[in-house]
């Protein structure tokens, strides 16, 4: 009831609020493929600006592990182009926009979301928000380099969103985890660097 007065904005947060995982889905198959097919039909309706301006906050103030998942799914919408999954080389243009318009305050766990996907695609967005065209151009030219040779090389650099590509890396790619990068990204002074570094060195101890 009263559907067609809501907007597309104001659907997808009130089916995200309900949207159900494997165990609803097997108690209710029914109910939960209706959401989830609004769910869809709700994403190729919007912008992926709109889709990242809703979902954004929403996703930096969830504590729900249900509720973080569907809203990765919604931000996951938003990196297509031409409207399929492309993780070699997502779009991230909605994301550079949300995260130009929070310099100050960046969204750690957009960010984090952003790394996660593809650590390339995400320097490069990141440059282009934070850096300039010579900064950006450098970048692009680095990170096509020997992978080992490039997290040295950003672990050097001044910018967090470089030495955060390091560590995404390494998170990635268990052969490029070097111990005294590690260390010396769990003293850097951005806590997103520092967190995730944190979280690479349990295995290194274990094995």
């Amino acid at each position: 009831k009263g559907i067609k007065n809501k907007s597309p904005q104001e659907l997808l947060l009130q089916v995200l609020a309900v949207y159900g995982g494997k165990d609803e889905y097997r108690s209710n198959p029914r109910a939960e493929m209706a959401k989830r097919l609004l769910f869809s039909n709700l994403l190729q309706e919007m912008t992926p600006s709109d889709i990242v301006a809703v979902a954004a906050p929403k996703y930096e103030q969830a504590s729900d592990p249900k509720l973080e998942y569907s809203l990765r799914q919604a931000l996951g919408m938003a990196t297509l182009r031409s409207g399929r999954v492309d993780t070699v080389n997502p779009n991230f243009d909605a994301f550079s926009t949300y995260v130009a318009q929070n310099k100050e305050q960046p969204p750690r766990k957009l960010v984090e979301f952003m790394y996660s996907l593809n650590p390339q695609a995400a320097v490069l967005s990141m440059a282009r928000v934070y850096g300039n065209k010579t900064i950006e151009n450098e970048i692009a030219d680095q990170v096509k380099g020997d992978p080992k040779a490039v997290i040295k090389t950003f672990a050097n650099r001044p910018e967090w969103w470089t030495r955060l590509y390091v560590a995404a890396m390494m998170e990635k790619n268990s052969s490029l985890r070097m111990p005294e990068l590690i260390e010396k990204l769990e003293q850097d002074t951005n806590p997103l660097v520092r967190e995730k570094a944190s979280k690479l060195k349990k295995p290194l101890q274990d094995k």
